[in-house]
């Protein structure tokens, strides 16, 4: 019998033991810590998600996974898992994932998913970070994080890239058999050169609009600036004044009518898929395209050295009639990259950390290296192709308004409307102003904050 009680005694003092090495210690942070979730050196161990729509392959999408190894290799207590989808196939889980409020430490999201982002919480503002680090703040472009402010001001992401929707690319051989060096700035005189270009059997204006988001976001949302004005659109945004029935937002549409009337674009413009109409160009059979700042990795994947060689770039051509500067373009973010709100402690730290680490100064070179086009501020172009150094030098040196591309601000629901409706329009199915009126009619319905 006390052999059995010395033996009861002894294992009690071993389980107490135990317990006592695994209890939680605490960190300089007063947290609660594991020992077995420690580095050799004493560091915490740190696991971070990231979802993005980068998927490994190609040029440009390839430096966020050679950082994540290098970071990692920084820092080797934290771990950082991936989690990438092609862009819309990530666009459709990002939004369902912001609808219920689920998404990963660290997420890439859509401007026109910021009211909901903002409605659920589910990001950390970055206005204490930006006014804490200056220096830091101060090394983008202006109007980088225009695409990610709320109406009350909080900023909720970082900037991805400064993603321009609206670039003239033109082969400047054909433009010359036409008699013409480049584009004429001004409406009227560009519509008389498209018309030149047709009785040389050129496609003037190559468009694959399928989809229905090319023509919005690579074409009309210029146009519009161009007749309405910035300020109008921040106001439609907010919700603090102007209608889609406004004759200046009308006298955007018959622009766009105008231009299809007169045969600028490819006759097969609304069933084309976009890949298919940059084609066009790439095939010497269109003198130009209307298009992204990222169009030119396509050209420069998918054009011939030829192609390459004879491409240049300049600003839309501008109506003198309307209240938009004649060298806006539209462009921001576009997208951003948020820190999950819910994160905190050292977690939340190792994230800003990240995001400032890859979105910050340091690598806004080696991005533009990569192909990329940075929201950072980039002095030496010289490592960048030719063709990102004409786009750079003659655009991003030298825009005099950052205009904005509907489909990245405006609510789904909303944008929905502008993307059936316009092949209809430009089809001569809907009038302009019963179209404006469908527009408007949707946006009253809408929740902007």
């Amino acid at each position: 019998m006390k052999k059995s009680l010395i033996s009861i005694m002894l294992v009690c003092a071993m389980l107490l033991s135990l317990i006592g090495c695994s209890a939680d210690s605490k960190d300089g942070d007063g947290n609660s810590q594991d020992q077995s979730e420690v580095t050799e050196d004493g560091e915490e161990k740190i696991e971070l998600t990231i979802s993005h729509n980068w998927v490994e392959g190609t040029k440009g999408n390839g430096y966020i996974w050679e950082f994540i190894k290098q970071y990692e290799k920084e820092n080797p207590n934290i771990k950082i898992t991936t989690q990438a989808l092609g862009h819309d196939d990530y666009e459709v889980k990002i939004a369902t994932g912001i609808a219920a409020g689920d998404v990963a430490d660290i997420f890439e999201f859509k401007g026109g998913m910021l009211v909901n982002v903002d409605r659920n919480n589910l990001a950390v503002p970055l206005n204490e970070i930006l006014e804490e680090d200056t220096e830091w703040a101060d090394s983008f472009r202006d109007g980088m994080f225009n695409d990610m402010t709320t109406a009350d001001g909080d900023i909720l992401g970082f900037p991805v890239e400064f993603a321009v929707t609206t670039v003239l690319y033109y082969n400047q051989e054909i433009l010359k058999e036409a008699g013409y060096d480049a584009p004429p700035e001004e409406w009227n005189d560009f519509l008389k050169m498209c018309d030149k270009l047709n009785e040389k059997g050129y496609t003037p204006v190559a468009f694959g609009n399928a989809a229905g988001w090319p023509v919005e976001s690579d074409m009309f949302s210029k146009y519009a600036n161009n007749m309405t004005g910035t300020d109008w659109f921040w106001d439609i945004k907010y919700g603090k004044g102007g209608s889609f029935t406004d004759q200046e937002f009308i006298d955007a549409l018959n622009m766009l009518k105008e231009a299809t009337d007169r045969k600028m674009f490819n006759e097969d413009i609304n069933t084309l898929e976009y890949s298919l109409g940059q084609q066009l160009y790439f095939d010497g059979k269109a003198a130009m395209l209307m298009d992204g700042s990222y169009a030119i990795r396509n050209i420069l994947d998918g054009a011939s050295k030829e192609i390459q060689d004879a491409t240049q770039v300049s600003f839309f051509p501008y109506d003198k009639d309307g209240k938009g500067e004649a060298k806006a373009v539209c462009g921001g973010c576009g997208w951003g990259v948020g820190i999950n709100s819910k994160l905190e402690g050292k977690k939340r730290e190792a994230a800003i950390d990240f995001c400032k680490r890859y979105f910050g100064p340091e690598t806004a070179a080696t991005k533009l290296e990569w192909g990329m086009f940075p929201a950072g501020k980039v002095d030496d172009y010289s490592k960048a192709d030719p063709l990102q150094q004409r786009y750079l030098e003659t655009i991003v040196d030298n825009y005099t308004d950052l205009a904005q591309c509907y489909s990245v601000h405006l609510p789904t629901n909303l944008i929905n409307v502008f993307y059936n409706g316009l092949q209809d329009f430009m089809a001569g199915n809907l009038s302009a102003e019963d179209y404006a009126k469908e527009i408007q009619a949707e946006y009253e319905r809408t929740e902007l904050k």
